[in-house]
């Protein structure tokens, strides 16, 4: 095909020689003289300089190309109309091969295809054209519309309602029980009969492997030009919006409410009862234990605002070093308490530290520094295992200085006092906040898995 043709076919504006033969598309690293190619991702741009393509797809406003070019409005979508141009599908059977087993009571349409070792039940309905591969099986009851694709062992249980031009691929499961049961007092688990089915309105497509379950009662919807990808489970009594999109390895819990032109990634889980509204966009790998409010982004665990998120992934990596300077800041402060013995030790997140209780005004550490950020040279009493020690050896009673300095945390103390290192009031609260922050992000950190 004529390169002038390919642009005029795709309504296309076309940069360069229109008697350039084109026979296929190809990707960019791999093209060859002969291939059309496109670049809708500017990361595949510097391809370009060193392409062998005869021609290639780009945006209307990119910059001149070493190539020629035929450049759309939308190149990513210029590419797919292209590609239908150049793809021979194979050719498809015609007729019921003699090893299917269609029930009496069956209405299959006009230029229908069934495969080898198809099974189709009692009343079951099937419109023109459809098209089913080896080994496919619709149980009794089923209703399925005109233009219908079925690939080899996908399985449609009893009941289900499919519209037009729906394709399912290879492994789906339509229909299947969902995972209801009833713990009694006994532990032991009672099924609940699943009485409804799964509806799926016109033009969807549903990837391998995916299963859809029936409702326990009422039904399971996909409506109108939902897309599933390979792998995904919508357990039963969810409804799938208009024009939504699920990638691979989805798990959708019961009930779960999916907007129209709602975009989730792979590997997104969903809790039970949820509503996502909207346009909403879910990233790769978050779990949704909330509703999502329509149109919002979000991701992580549990998910929240993408952009929270991202500024929570960022500083994740920078946990050791901000856990570094703390410890850094509290040992120039000389706020770390040594270790006490253990009936006396606190378990925090990071370390041992002890636990004092202070004398009789229960003024803490901090209130032995005066105006000046320098000590005041009182000597506070702080307890160690319920008996007071004085802070500084040298003005305790002289029967008490000999034990006192015996006693744990004594001698630290007393560095404290004489090296006078404390600091004004502000240095110390803001030390408490950066503490509190490590906290809050170690604690956040937790709670969120990041590759």
């Amino acid at each position: 095909m004529k390169l002038g043709e390919i642009a005029e076919r795709l309504g296309c504006e076309l940069r360069g020689d229109p008697g350039i033969e084109i026979h296929a598309m190809a990707p960019i690293e791999e093209a060859e003289p002969g291939t059309l190619t496109f670049v809708a991702n500017p990361r595949y741009r510097p391809y370009l300089k060193n392409s062998r393509a005869s021609a290639v797809i780009v945006g209307l406003t990119e910059s001149e190309v070493p190539l020629p070019c035929v450049r759309a409005a939308d190149p990513y979508l210029a590419f797919a109309q292209a590609v239908e141009l150049f793809y021979v599908p194979p050719p498809l059977p015609s007729g019921i091969h003699p090893t299917a087993v269609i029930a009496a009571s069956a209405s299959i349409g006009r230029a229908a295809a069934i495969g080898p070792s198809c099974v189709i039940g009692e009343e079951v309905v099937i419109g023109d054209d459809a098209r089913l591969d080896a080994h496919v099986v619709v149980y009794p009851q089923a209703r399925i519309g005109g233009a219908f694709r079925a690939y080899a062992h996908v399985v449609v249980r009893e009941r289900v309602v499919i519209g037009d031009r729906v394709t399912l691929h290879s492994g789906c499961v339509i229909g299947g029980d969902g995972f209801g049961y009833v713990i009694g007092a006994d532990g032991g688990a009672r099924k609940i009969v699943q009485a409804g089915t799964v509806v799926i309105e016109n033009d969807v497509e549903i990837g391998a492997n995916t299963t859809v379950d029936r409702a326990a009662v009422g039904a399971t919807v996909i409506r109108r030009g939902a897309k599933l990808d390979n792998l995904v489970m919508v357990a039963h009594g969810c409804s799938i919006g208009e024009g939504s999109a699920l990638a691979a390895q989805v798990g959708l819990s019961g009930s779960t409410r999916v907007g129209r032109l709602v975009r989730i990634g792979g590997q997104v889980g969903t809790a039970g009862h949820l509503s996502i509204g909207d346009g909403a966009q879910v990233a790769a790998q978050s779990g949704v234990p909330n509703d999502v409010p329509a149109g919002s982004i979000v991701g992580g665990y549990p998910a929240v605002d993408i952009h929270l998120w991202r500024r929570v992934c960022a500083a994740s990596a920078r946990l050791p070093d901000l856990l570094r300077r703390v410890r850094q800041i509290e040992n120039a402060l000389a706020l770390r308490e040594p270790k006490a013995p253990p009936s006396t030790a606190l378990r925090t997140g990071f370390e041992t530290r002890p636990a004092p209780r202070y004398a009789a005004k229960e003024k803490p550490l901090l209130g032995m520094i005066g105006k000046k950020g320098r000590s005041s040279g009182r000597a506070e009493k702080i307890h160690f295992d319920q008996k007071a020690i004085p802070v500084r050896a040298d003005e305790a009673p002289p029967e008490q200085a000999q034990s006192a300095v015996s006693k744990p945390g004594f001698e630290a103390i007393d560095t404290f006092e004489r090296r006078r290192l404390a600091p004004p009031f502000p240095h110390a609260a803001r030390l408490a906040e950066a503490q509190v922050a490590l906290t809050i992000l170690v604690s956040f950190a937790s709670f969120n898995h990041f590759p």
